[in-house]
């Protein structure tokens, strides 16, 4: 199998720049292409009675995205030849990643997980995992070094 397009989810957080390296390496070894997708969740109910207007919340996740996608395209430029696309779409993280791949047409995506088990992941879910269950291609999920489990002895 051949990898040409490789969509990377971003949000900030240590698994998914771990997923971002990871992914960009990759696209640099297999010449690929490279998509950034950064998913801006609408807000939860108990933010709303916060008093702030939703239109504002939305606002302020899109400046981080925006501001998010200017850093991975400086550490894509020591590693890639062509400039990634950079997609900033709103809704549910694990569908619209999916929604994604399957509008850019991508050959692998690449997802950070903290690796969260039991309870938690019941109770938080699973992003990667749902890209997992409804990606249209293969997904690679990173952890990043700090959630890596200890070795088994």
């Amino acid at each position: 199998m051949r990898f040409h397009r490789i969509l990377i989810a971003v949000d900030g957080s240590r698994p998914a720049e771990a997923a971002a390296d990871t992914g960009l390496d990759l696209a640099r070894d297999l010449d690929a292409q490279v998509a950034f997708v950064f998913v801006v969740e609408p807000p939860v109910p108990f933010a709303v009675e916060t008093g702030v207007p939703v239109e504002t919340l939305t606002a302020d996740g899109r400046r981080f995205a925006k501001a998010l996608l200017v850093e991975v395209q400086r550490r894509a430029e020591t590693r890639l030849r062509g400039k990634p696309v950079e997609m900033i779409v709103e809704g549910r993280p694990a569908q619209m990643i999916v929604e994604a791949a399957i509008g850019w047409k991508a050959d692998l995506i690449v997802v950070g997980s903290h690796g969260r088990g039991g309870f938690k992941r019941l109770a938080l879910g699973s992003i990667a995992e749902l890209v997992m269950r409804h990606a249209p291609c293969p997904v690679l999920v990173v952890r990043s070094p700090e959630d890596a489990p200890p070795p088994v002895p």
